[in-house]
């Protein structure tokens, strides 16, 4: 059984939107910027004397080139510095020219000065994305009503030096504080589709992607359309899962690299969604097919009356305008009993399935 979502299709000649700016790759020879924006004029005074340049199109932020090889060494300069407070100031690792970059944007995802330091515990992730050193697990989405799979949802998993496996959440965390957020979307895309390719026809699968990957890649789009062509996969047989949170911020270039996907026939899911769907609500420009809600929530709604009532109002109104709803991280079967209560349609978790290398 598969979604049966009204995913609108069109197949672009000659990729007919203009989408040919490419990257730059992901090879130890690239030079990186380090951008800082400084919390206070002390701290920007201290940190031009150690070399830091205003970025020539938003002087109040300060920035310096980086690369593997100089990293600890710009870590190490930077913790000798006596900066007032090293958690006010935030900073952003980007590979992109200061001409194609969004820096506000990027800053979304911005961390602390204090944690780019020579013992940086992210500092094997960089080499993980060059080995391309990542596989995947995939856990099983129920149609709750029938009980039968309809979907799953795809997990990057890789293998640490020590031999532990490193889950999704230690991977994301890695890609957000070394600011390489775009090239590990870009690598899952890369290495997911063609093993997705060679399980059987007609399966949904739902891959998540940051919003700063369709800002900060722009060619994600075109070269994500164009690789499934080469692998004949569907493109109504895969979603991509956005965070709700992320999505709020994003400016407009995000909703309509969105609505290009939509028009390619891919399905788009907001993730963690705690929200409405009421006429006001900026997310119903994205046009959804399928929202996530929180198995937290879920339970939360159990114990309280008016989480219950405003979950029971967001499916209500989900239902209506055709969008599919779906619960993650179900643990119990009254968890299962509260989604049916609700009515939400389908559901993913530890109690229905775990992740597995292999589909069930």
């Amino acid at each position: 059984m598969m979604f049966q979502f009204q995913v609108p299709t069109r197949s672009p000649t000659e990729i007919d939107i203009q989408l040919s700016a490419k990257g730059i790759p992901m090879t130890s020879s690239i030079a990186y910027k380090l951008i800082v924006l400084p919390d206070s004029v002390l701290t920007r005074s201290l940190l031009v004397q150690h070399n830091f340049r205003p970025v020539p199109i938003a002087p109040q932020f300060l920035y310096r080139e980086l690369d593997r090889a100089t990293t600890a060494t710009i870590a190490e300069k930077l913790e000798r510095i006596p900066l007032p407070n090293r958690e006010s100031s935030q900073y952003i690792v980007t590979d992109r020219s200061f001409q194609a970059s969004n820096l506000l944007f990027e800053f979304l995802n911005a961390q602390p000065l204090s944690m780019f330091r020579a013992d940086n515990p992210y500092d094997w992730f960089p080499s993980l994305l060059e080995q391309k050193s990542l596989f995947f697990n995939y856990q099983p989405i129920f149609d709750l009503e029938v009980g039968e799979i309809v979907g799953h949802e795809c997990f990057a998993r890789a293998t640490s030096i020590t031999g532990t496996c490193l889950n999704g959440r230690q991977l994301l965390d890695a890609a957000m504080v070394t600011g390489l957020t775009p090239q590990f979307d870009d690598l899952v895309r890369t290495l997911c589709l063609p093993t997705i390719a060679k399980f059987p026809p007609h399966q949904t699968f739902f891959i998540n992607v940051s919003p700063v990957t369709l800002v900060r890649q722009p060619q994600f789009l075109a070269d994500t359309y164009t690789l499934t062509q080469e692998l004949n996969l569907p493109t109504t047989n895969l979603f991509f899962e956005f965070s709700e949170a992320e999505l709020l911020h994003q400016p407009e270039r995000v909703r309509n690299a969105i609505s290009q996907l939509r028009e390619w026939g891919f399905g788009i899911s907001i993730d963690d969604f705690r929200g409405d769907l009421s006429l006001n609500c900026p997310l119903r420009e994205i046009y959804p097919n399928a929202i996530k809600f929180e198995g937290e929530r879920i339970r939360q709604g159990r114990r309280d009356r008016e989480v219950f009532d405003r979950l029971a109002r967001s499916i209500d109104t989900a239902d209506e305008l055709g969008i599919a709803t779906i619960a993650k991280h179900l643990e119990t079967a009254v968890d299962l009993d509260d989604c049916r209560q609700l009515g939400i349609d389908f559901g993913q978790g530890f109690v229905l399935g775990r992740p597995q290398r292999t589909i069930r």
